[in-house]
């Protein structure tokens, strides 16, 4: 049996929780797919896959090249990364994908990392409390995976899933920018221009952040827009949220 880890993971946070979970398996192979080819799985293998939850359902980039994943009755842990909000479906929509794909669902979960956008919100998770939930669900996982029990249980979602929202939020850089060019580098849509680093395209941004992540002196921002937000949605974040398993 090989183990994947599997995620899309602008800012960090995802493979860290996909990693964390993975290790207490055998050892496993790292997948971003936004730098690696999909494997080709065999029914043996187990897939756990990570995908940050954007507006309460996975990235459509992420979505787009996971259309051609063929499962071949590999078992599969689907992980919802979410900012301390909440996940809405972004767990029903990765079951639904992968039910269509070969895939044999043998647990799922939604974790708590820190927020994409709002960097002071959930800062310090994953902490040492989630990682040792983390261990638990392998444990429990392992469990299952010596049984026959797939697809055997349920989890919140709406059905059809609610709409995808479009971005409204652009980071671009300052005058402290250093044309450096690692954003353009890494952007995982290629939405800085080499041209004008400090700039971005808005019509093929995904405000994924990670430009703002890396930037090594720190010019990137969505500016006022990031208090704004912060101001909006801060009752449904300033309550620390529990991380959710199903088995």
């Amino acid at each position: 049996m090989k183990t994947y880890s599997i995620y899309f993971s602008p800012r960090g946070s995802t493979k860290k929780i996909c990693n964390s979970l993975a290790k207490h398996f055998s050892e496993f192979v790292e997948v971003p797919i936004d730098k690696s080819p999909l494997p080709d799985l065999s029914e043996d293998d187990l897939v756990i896959l990570a995908m940050p939850v954007f507006y309460g359902r996975i990235p459509k980039y992420a979505r787009n090249i996971l259309e051609n994943f063929q499962g071949k009755g590999a078992s599969l842990v689907i992980l919802a990364v979410f900012g301390n909000r909440a996940y809405d479906d972004a767990l029903m929509e990765m079951k639904l994908l992968f039910s269509e794909r070969g895939f044999k669902l043998l647990g799922a979960g939604a974790f708590v990392s820190r927020h994409s956008i709002m960097r002071n919100v959930a800062s310090n998770r994953p902490d040492e409390f989630d990682f040792k939930e983390l261990e638990l669900f392998a444990h429990a996982l392992k469990e299952k995976l010596q049984t026959s029990a797939r697809d055997d249980f349920e989890f919140p979602g709406n059905i059809p899933l609610k709409p995808l929202r479009e971005n409204k939020v652009f980071p671009k850089g300052d005058e402290s920018c250093i044309n450096c060019n690692i954003c353009v580098k890494e952007c995982p849509v290629g939405a800085i221009p080499a041209t004008n680093p400090r700039d971005t395209h808005e019509d093929l941004c995904i405000s994924c952040m990670r430009c703002v992540e890396i930037c090594p002196v720190l010019c990137r921002s969505i500016g006022e827009a990031e208090e704004n937000l912060e101001r909006r949605i801060h009752d449904l974040v300033i309550t620390p949220k529990k991380n959710e398993t199903y088995l």
